[in-house]
């Protein structure tokens, strides 16, 4: 088997728009990938866009992030 280093990627896509898919499209977004997040239910994709935005704005409020704008697009 081989792993790839983490170079070799521009794009990430999370399955799943709930609590842990907005974790790891955060991560990595922060990483420099371009992030897209995919649910299947229209709703749960609509509310996960408003909750991305309110978790970054908070990473943001406590110096986590210096940039909110340039990860949620």
């Amino acid at each position: 088997m081989s792993i790839s280093k983490s170079s070799d990627f521009s794009v990430a896509t999370c399955f799943g728009g709930g609590n842990i898919g907005r974790a790891w499209a955060i991560v990595f977004a922060r990483a420099g990938l371009e992030t897209r997040v995919y649910d299947p239910d229209p709703e749960a994709l609509k509310r996960s866009q408003s909750q991305l935005a309110t978790n970054v704005e908070a990473l943001k409020r406590h110096g986590l992030i210096s940039d909110a704008d340039a990860i949620i697009q």
